[in-house]
């Protein structure tokens, strides 16, 4: 059933803004469409345009619908044509408001790498199960969608939102578009010691909001346009700022996560503090928090959550991260993850969420770690990419064949292959012939360390 939202969440808040190269954005101020943008309305009656009002917080947005319900259903669709020719890591952000639409099949985004001329379906709207709000998901990985629909970024490269219906704008059957924003995110891996209370407001590029669906285990949907983690003001510990992690309405269960990115590599006796704050949220199996040590190729669950004893007040929590880490089966390494996750159907501020603030991640130097705040783009090079019948892995490594392995993974996390390397430097070839097209991550373990790259297989 779908819930309006009747009130303000906070009077000021702060977006997860990460440090980013932005190749696109777009919040329709300007009242006509960018030259990269081609609205194609349905016939009969269809409206794709950019009206006042309609936006977020009132502002302009784009709206996909009819002007009339006569005619039966049509779809809509707003192409935004993009150069992302030598791009390996692309993602976007929007906003989307649901006006009483049914889903169809044909609420989705598509892609099409070939100016237009087909698309694939690789991003499903299901707006039956929204609230009639804004809301936001978490970026969009654009390699990994078209990798995992067989397609390259390309020069003429199309990203179309479209919606389907028979009913009328303003009242049924379609949604509004807003802060339309594709870029380039700026991803490190953070050394020790770390420590964030989010005062800046704003995640640093060591954060990323993301999809759930790799540890979700309730939900049926895990990610809605109502999940929300944001930072915001007067919720953190002490009436500071600090991080959110809830919905906005009621319109189903849903689970958020939010990952932290380390460089653990040569640290022992790790140890992470942190404070949350529950605010009414029910004990579930995916109130967790979960670790990976290859960028988050694969996670395990390594610390269960228990709300209930001291709702709506801050508690400390002290983790052992080497001691749950080394139970789990997890080496530490300089592409670590931790997740925290939420989950729930009700909304903030009263209900099913939690609040989050100083973090602070410790350990003591073996004096082997890595430096670089990316490892992996330093130390191994996969080429070429995209890759057809062969693979090349070029790696200043020393001593790269003793005990070095290569395993190449699917976007889903599953063991594709097994290789073992030769030496140091160039060559170290990798058949891939076999392999279907669509993204992998290359994963190198040696001695040293782990290191993960991804990889498109054409």
């Amino acid at each position: 059933m779908k819930t309006p939202l009747f009130f303000l969440l906070m009077l000021l808040v702060v977006m997860p803004a990460m440090a980013q190269t932005i190749l696109f954005e777009d919040d329709f101020e300007m009242a006509n469409f960018k030259p990269q943008w081609t609205p194609i309305p349905g016939v009969p009656n269809g409206i794709v345009d950019i009206a006042n009002g309609w936006g977020f917080d009132d502002s302009r947005g784009a709206r996909l619908g009819k002007s009339s319900s006569a005619g039966g259903y049509v779809s809509n669709a707003l192409d935004l044509h993009l150069n992302l020719a030598g791009q390996t890591q692309v993602a976007m952000t929007f906003k989307i408001g649901d006006v009483a639409d049914e889903t169809d099949y044909d609420d989705a985004i598509f892609f099409s790498n070939n100016g237009g001329l087909n698309f694939e379906r690789v991003f499903v709207f299901e707006p039956s199960d929204w609230c009639d709000q804004y809301g936001q998901f978490p970026p969009l990985d654009i390699d990994q969608l078209a990798a995992q629909n067989g397609l390259t970024l390309t020069s003429q490269f199309v990203i179309r939102f479209q919606q389907h219906g028979e009913d009328y704008l303003p009242y049924y059957d379609g949604f509004y578009l807003d802060d339309v924003r594709v870029y380039v995110p700026d991803l490190t891996y953070a050394p020790l010691p770390f420590t964030d209370t989010f005062e800046t407001g704003a995640f640093g590029s060591m954060w990323t909001w993301s999809f759930a669906d790799q540890t979700n285990s309730l939900a049926d949907i895990p990610t809605r346009p109502s999940n929300l983690v944001d930072i915001a003001t007067a919720i953190g510990f002490n009436s500071s700022r600090g991080v959110r992690m809830g919905k906005t309405c009621s319109d189903g269960p849903a689970t958020n996560a939010l990952d932290l990115h380390l460089n653990l590599a040569g640290q022992t006796q790790v140890a992470m503090t942190f404070k949350i704050r529950d605010v009414a949220d029910e004990t579930d199996y995916d109130d967790a928090i979960y670790f990976s040590n290859n960028g988050g190729i694969t996670f395990e669950k390594v610390y269960s959550f228990v709300w209930g004893a001291t709702a709506d007040v801050y508690t400390d929590y002290n983790l052992n991260i080497s001691n749950l880490a080394a139970t789990n089966g997890l080496a530490l390494t300089n592409q670590f993850v931790i997740r925290f996750q939420q989950y729930g159907e009700d909304y903030l501020p009263y209900y099913d969420g939690i609040y989050l603030d100083n973090v602070q991640v410790t350990g003591t130097s073996t004096g082997i770690e890595s430096t670089a705040a990316n490892p992996a783009q330093d130390l191994l090079l996969v080429y070429p990419n995209p890759a057809g019948s062969w693979l090349h892995l070029n790696t200043a490594i020393p001593h790269l064949q003793e005990g070095g392995i290569i395993q190449i993974f699917s976007a889903t996390g599953q063991l594709a292959l097994q290789h073992t390397p030769g030496v140091a430097g160039g060559g170290n070839p990798v058949a891939i012939d076999h392999l279907a097209p669509g993204l992998y991550f290359v994963q190198l373990t040696t001695p040293q360390g782990n290191y993960c790259q991804r990889m498109v297989k054409q």
